[in-house]
């Protein structure tokens, strides 16, 4: 059966992270909001046909996540609202004139990201790495960037998923990494299957893996049809299981 039967296309992302071990994972945007806590069974449904060596990862925006379920008694519409208004940014601001409210602000969001990792083990099994979701907070720096003061600027892009989720507090929570590290420099590859694309998606993997490159792949499971996809002897991903 095709994932894309089962889950809303923007909710779940196929992706895979190949090093010297290959390990392919599916990252679930799962226990972001209310919205997507409502697909909770169609989500353990997928999770009851995944097999080893797949496994889970964790899609998340630690604190948007926080503030939609603290500030905003889970009511994402009013959150998003709300980070397109300018009271956003004079919370923002007075967020840099507070260092000590800032610290306590990040202690609050790194516990509930912590609890949000284990319930995801609780419920999918062993989940060792992350895939740091934009968010709202991320699309208020592409949106308003050049209008927002520096001093918010650079606060914002602490508070973003890509920001705010580093190595230390990704390790803390217990998992040993967050996938989209491939953009800040490292020896890591973003691979695309292009919209379907198949063989090319393979070829390009293949390359990246013959430079001893970790690769983070991503492909549409709509793409997939539930025949999977090689590289070698090693299926790449799969939604038949």
């Amino acid at each position: 059966m095709s994932i894309g039967a089962m889950l809303p296309r923007r909710m779940i992302f196929w992706r895979c992270i190949c090093a010297r071990t290959f390990r392919p994972r599916s990252f679930c945007f799962g226990d972001y909001s209310p919205l997507e806590r409502t697909r909770l069974d169609a989500f353990k449904s997928f999770a009851a046909k995944v097999r080893a060596p797949a496994e889970f990862g964790l899609h998340d925006s630690p604190v948007d996540a926080y503030l939609i379920k603290d500030k905003f008694r889970d009511d994402r519409k009013a959150y998003v609202a709300w980070t397109q208004s300018d009271s956003a940014v004079e919370w923002l601001a007075a967020l840099c004139r507070a260092p000590q409210e800032l610290e306590t602000l990040n202690v609050r969001v790194f516990e509930d990201f912590a609890a949000r990792v284990e319930q995801t083990k609780k419920i999918f099994g062993p989940t060792r790495a992350v895939a740091s979701h934009g968010g709202q907070l991320g699309q208020m720096l592409k949106k308003g960037g050049a209008q927002i003061k520096p001093d918010i600027t650079a606060l914002l892009q602490s508070l973003s998923a890509r920001g705010w989720l580093t190595p230390q507090r990704v390790t803390a929570a217990g998992l040993i990494s967050d996938v989209e590290s491939f953009q800040s420099g490292t020896n890591n590859a973003q691979i695309s299957d292009m919209g379907g694309k198949l063989s090319a998606f393979v070829r390009r993997l293949r390359s990246a893996l013959s430079e001893r490159r970790a690769v983070q792949g991503s492909a549409s499971s709509l793409h997939m049809g539930g025949r999977g996809t090689r590289c070698g002897n090693q299926r790449v991903c799969s939604t038949d299981r």
